[in-house]
């Protein structure tokens, strides 16, 4: 059986998440909100839906700040989801914060960088700069990041999501990293 040990943790690779993307729709029923929804595959299998998240964006001073709800009572969500760096038509760096139950005024234990492409392979130049602003703008360890696999057979092209006024983002890099001390500057 194949595996990856990542820092802390092993993961059977028929349990990492490929093909991953989200698609971004204007909520009906406010101006502040968008629903995320997103399909992966494991390992050899169909592609499936993810449970849709909820993005909130009521920072009216800095719309890049925004909140990660879910809809589901058994389990809260209220995640930061930060806008880091983004150039609005090929990428957007992003800052989360993993911790259950998590509050703003708390300490973050699972902080989680992602990047997001509009592509499933972001081209070099971008990732290159990218990569200088991950190492010397956060201090992170590039090594220290999981990569979330993308092919050609993508979930995107089996998707039955509408497509209308939708925004997608494939997930070529999701970093669940452990820099608490160096993001607390996110959260002034």
């Amino acid at each position: 059986m194949d595996s990856l040990w990542l820092p802390g943790e092993y993961h059977p690779l028929e349990d990492i998440w490929q093909d991953y993307y989200l698609n971004y729709q204007p909520s009906d029923t406010s101006d502040e909100k968008l629903i995320v929804k997103g399909k992966a595959r494991t390992l050899n299998k169909s592609c499936f839906d993810t449970e849709p998240w909820i993005l909130i964006a009521n920072d009216t001073l800095n719309p890049a700040k925004m909140i990660l709800e879910q809809n589901r009572p058994d389990y809260l969500l209220n995640w930061p989801f930060y806008i880091v760096s983004t150039d609005y038509n090929n990428y957007a760096l992003v800052y989360s914060c993993g911790n259950h139950n998590y509050t703003l005024s708390g300490q973050c234990n699972q902080p989680i960088l992602w990047m997001f492409s509009r592509t499933i392979d972001l081209k070099a130049e971008y990732h290159h700069n990218l990569d200088i602003k991950i190492v010397y703008d956060l201090c992170i360890d590039l090594s220290k990041l999981e990569f979330t696999p993308q092919n050609e057979k993508g979930c995107y092209k089996e998707s039955s999501i509408a497509t209308k006024n939708n925004y997608y983002f494939y997930i070529p890099l999701l970093a669940n990293l452990l820099f608490a001390s160096k993001i607390t500057n996110f959260r002034e």
